[in-house]
């Protein structure tokens, strides 16, 4: 007998043996469950989803992978994701064991139930589950070439880990959103007529669904807004934790992104981080950069009507054409 016989027989005696009763519900019996209703895919996500600390799964999250989406583990608001909790463990394995029996080549069902328990989990506060099922929608989409579902998927996750407090990832999801529309822009123009893709965030049963045919054009302008709004709100946190050049460049990356939205570039945010820029170069002591940016901040503030912004950018020109003297 090979070896995968083996291990088939072995599960068959291991699953009859530690068969339960129907209204058992413990993670291990609710695990059972699942490979007795011959659905081997629900088994394996409602095992990464129901434990935690045994090194498998989204609880056990490695330096690599943490790099590479950009997490920071070590961050104060950073939460390890915990094993989910047995009040609604019911629920969710058999949204999952649902999805899989039915009859279902184009993969629809399976899609419908990741997006509810993307939702369910977002509402949860279960930030990193959430993502794990915005991710398997995004690898479905990625393997077909769906270049419109890729970007919808990948701007999904942007706002999840954006929920989470983790900015920089956040931000990172909506810059590859935006390099995809960019490079895919003149699309638009085939399929003008009678596109029925629609722009949304979400899983299409959202508040966030419009009617507004999909554009590659302008959801890279969307992206790069939202990523000049992600950044902003990185450089704060890197303030509140003292990481002066952190939040400095933030801020850089910030007004290039607004630069980037075009039409939809949020000027208000745009000339906050003009005059928080200007007064991070004016401590380094480069008047010249900070008193051009305190410049673009009055003009900005001239542009919305914003009289105290524009009083207020007077004063630090003044204040950076005036230095106090060195001490040295």
């Amino acid at each position: 007998m090979d070896d995968m016989a083996s291990f088939a027989l072995d599960a068959a005696q291991i699953t009859t043996r530690e068969a339960v009763l129907p209204d058992d519900d413990s993670k291990a019996a609710l695990c059972v469950g699942a490979l007795v209703s011959g659905c081997p895919n629900a088994f394996v996500d409602f095992h990464r989803l129901a434990t935690a600390g045994d090194g498998f799964g989204d609880d056990a999250m490695t330096a690599e992978t943490a790099f590479a989406l950009r997490i920071d583990t070590s961050a104060p608001k950073y939460v390890q994701p915990e094993e989910m909790p047995t009040e609604y463990a019911r629920f969710v394995r058999d949204v999952l064991v649902d999805a899989e029996v039915g009859d279902d080549p184009a993969g629809v069902s399976v899609q419908h139930a990741g997006n509810t328990l993307a939702k369910f989990f977002h509402e949860k506060g279960d930030h990193e589950k959430a993502c794990y099922f915005i991710n398997k929608d995004l690898n479905r989409a990625v393997a077909v070439g769906d270049r419109k579902k890729e970007v919808t998927q990948r701007r999904r996750l942007a706002l999840e880990r954006e929920a989470q407090g983790e900015f920089t990832a956040s931000a990172a999801a909506f810059e590859i959103a935006a390099e995809i529309c960019e490079r895919h822009a003149n699309d638009d123009i085939i399929g003008v007529a009678g596109d029925a893709d629609t722009e949304n965030d979400g899983d299409g049963e959202n508040e966030n669904t419009t009617s507004v045919p999909f554009s590659f054009a302008r959801t890279a302008q969307t992206s790069n807004a939202d990523v000049a709004r992600v950044l902003y709100k990185a450089a704060s946190s890197c303030v509140g934790r003292g990481d002066l050049a952190g939040s400095e460049n933030n801020l850089e990356k910030c007004l290039l992104a607004c630069g980037n939205a075009g039409p939809a570039c949020d000027h208000v945010l745009e000339a906050a981080t003009f005059h928080e820029l200007g007064l991070a170069r004016g401590k380094q002591r480069d008047w010249t950069r900070a008193i051009d940016l305190q410049t673009a901040y009055l003009r900005a503030c001239e542009i919305v009507g914003d009289e105290r912004g524009e009083g207020v950018a007077r004063v630090a020109r003044v204040s950076i054409s005036h230095p106090p003297h060195s001490a040295d």
